[in-house]
């Protein structure tokens, strides 16, 4: 099925799925881990995908450390062990 140019706008000004509870999730991600960048991916239809999450602080590897996660639980997770 062939998407109309104005639907195709309107997918990219939001609001997508689920954006609220990602924007809060976020936002307590943010205060929990001020050392830390984060966001979630998001697919064609602009439907949410894996939460993000990149060290602001360049260890001394000089590589940033990245880390991904299907859920906010698993990211929350991975933050804990690093």
């Amino acid at each position: 099925m062939a998407r109309t140019r104005a639907l195709e706008r309107e997918s990219l000004h939001g609001p997508w799925p689920s954006d609220h509870g990602s924007e809060r999730r976020l936002g307590q991600l943010r205060r929990t881990y001020p050392g830390w960048r984060f966001w979630r991916s998001r697919d064609e239809d602009q439907s949410a995908r894996e939460w993000c999450a990149v060290r602001i602080t360049t260890p001394a590897s000089g590589r940033p450390q990245e880390l991904t996660a299907d859920t906010y639980d698993d990211l929350v997770q991975q933050l804990e062990a690093s």
